[in-house]
């Protein structure tokens, strides 16, 4: 799996206290994945959060998602990196 073309869109800085840091758009083996959220959690470690629907009964569904631990590190890994080097997170 190759994580490219990672583009990083931050949000308004009155989401910033929310603990979102903005979203990404990443290509992956030829599939584009877009509005990927970057958040920073509670214990201060950044994480992805991938896009989801609800439907009328308030149920949660996902457009994408990696589909275990170890893919999900890998595109946190790429992502991440790729933020810290252009300076938009520590």
């Amino acid at each position: 799996m190759k994580v490219h073309d990672i583009k990083f869109h931050p949000a308004a800085p009155d989401l910033r206290g929310t603990g979102l840091r903005g979203w990404v758009t990443i290509t992956i083996d030829g599939l584009i994945l877009e509005s990927i959220a970057v958040r920073r959690t509670a214990s201060g470690r950044y994480a992805l959060s991938f896009p989801t629907r609800r439907d009328r009964a308030g149920n949660e569904f996902s457009y994408v998602r990696p589909v275990g631990p170890a893919v999900r590190a890998e595109i946190e890994d790429a992502v991440l990196g790729h933020l810290r080097k252009g300076g938009w997170i520590p």
